[in-house]
């Protein structure tokens, strides 16, 4: 690892209080000295370290909301959230009055949800209709006192049975075998 490597893992390791969060002016003079050199790789370097303990801490918050079938550590994730911090540091406009950490935590999460659905391999809409039917499936066990059947559970989202608990749901949350029709 170079010194920029090895600079950043201290920071992704260190601790929120040993960031100094009252730099303000110390912040402003880095920006309005590094938008005079843009160019500047120190400048950039210094101004990543500085915002570094947003990736780790948007990563953490996503890494720990993700199913365990998710083989995506939290390490992945800042490296996706990184790439939207350097993104978010050269498209950042000072005069605008906005504070950097409002700017770019958006940035930064959504590098981290782009990552995330570019290697998932189970479409979004499938994803989404899952989520549906398990939505559905713990509302009416609230109400219900037990387990819904399907036809419950279908008349419920207003779709047939077979969309509720047929032949067309899948386990999103692990892989199938590629000689799934044979095991039929």
């Amino acid at each position: 690892m170079n010194r920029i490597q090895d600079e950043m893992v201290v920071h992704l390791e260190s601790t929120d209080e040993d960031l100094g969060r009252d730099l303000s002016t110390k912040d402003r003079n880095l920006w309005e000295e590094y938008r005079g050199h843009p160019d500047s790789t120190d400048l950039r370097h210094k101004l990543i370290l500085r915002y570094l303990h947003l990736v780790r801490f948007n990563a953490e918050r996503i890494a720990a909301r993700l199913p365990t079938s998710r083989h995506m550590g939290k390490e992945d994730l800042q490296s996706a959230g990184i790439f939207g911090l350097m993104e978010a540091i050269e498209a950042f406009d000072l005069s605008c009055g906005v504070k950097f950490e409002t700017y770019c935590v958006p940035r930064i999460r959504g590098a981290m949800l782009d990552e995330l659905r570019e290697t998932d391999w189970v479409p979004r809409l499938v994803r989404s209709q899952t989520s549906t039917l398990a939505e559905a499936t713990k509302e009416l066990d609230t109400r219900l006192g037990r387990k819904p059947i399907s036809s419950e559970i279908a008349a419920h989202m207003n779709v047939p049975r077979e969309m509720a608990y047929g032949k067309n749901v899948i386990n999103v949350s692990s892989p199938l075998s590629l000689n799934w029709n044979a095991m039929q």
